[in-house]
């Protein structure tokens, strides 16, 4: 056989086997490029899925009627017991997570408050004005100490104070002693006496800066 004609043989065959290698090497590189692509898309799949199912009306079949502020997935809002009607915040989310009802985080809160000494001013119609005491009840030289669940109404028409005790209520507050109670939403308020309103459309005086 020609000596040229053998050395043509010996380089096909070298090029065969260099192409099979090639061709190995690169079904590797797909396999693996394949395996990376299926577990990026397994990692990212819970984490989609978590937001996928919520949007900005989900709140409406998740929040419980009876709950008055909220996480909307996006925005913290507030609204009446049972209304569909809420105010909230307005950040843009692409994405929307779980609403959940922030109730009963705030009355930690509000218990916390109770125990500060605070005051605070109302204005009804009429002119008509109290005072709420939280925390500590001060009048001249007397100071009385309250619990989380007390508080001191203080009427300035009849110059008189009179404890009140939390009561259970859906939403705001509502504090009684059997005869005199007050009912607070957000920063309005009312009075009444033996169950008969008197005074309404209170609002909260904002101290002059």
């Amino acid at each position: 056989m020609p000596i040229l004609h053998i050395k043509h043989m010996q380089v096909l065959k070298a090029l065969i086997r260099q192409l099979q290698f090639t061709g190995i090497c690169l079904a590797g590189l797909l396999l693996l490029s394949a395996c990376s692509d299926e577990e990026k898309s397994i990692a990212e799949e819970p984490f989609q899925q978590q937001f996928s199912e919520y949007n900005a009306d989900s709140w409406k079949n998740r929040i419980p009627d009876t709950c008055t502020r909220f996480f909307d997935g996006c925005n913290q809002c507030r609204r009446a017991a049972g209304s569909m009607d809420a105010a909230c915040t307005r950040k843009a989310c692409e994405q929307y997570m779980e609403p959940t009802c922030l109730d009963d985080e705030m009355k930690p809160a509000a218990s916390a408050v109770s125990m500060m000494p605070q005051k605070i001013d109302y204005l009804c119609d009429g002119n008509n004005q109290f005072s709420i005491y939280y925390g500590t009840y001060i009048s001249g030289d007397q100071r009385i100490k309250l619990t989380a669940d007390d508080v001191v109404f203080s009427d300035r028409q009849t110059l008189t104070a009179d404890k009140l005790t939390r009561k259970a209520l859906g939403s705001g507050e509502f504090f009684s002693n059997g005869k005199i109670a007050f009912l607070s939403q957000g920063d309005e308020a009312q009075i009444t006496l033996e169950n008969e309103l008197l005074y309404t459309a209170c609002k909260i005086q904002k101290p002059e800066e």
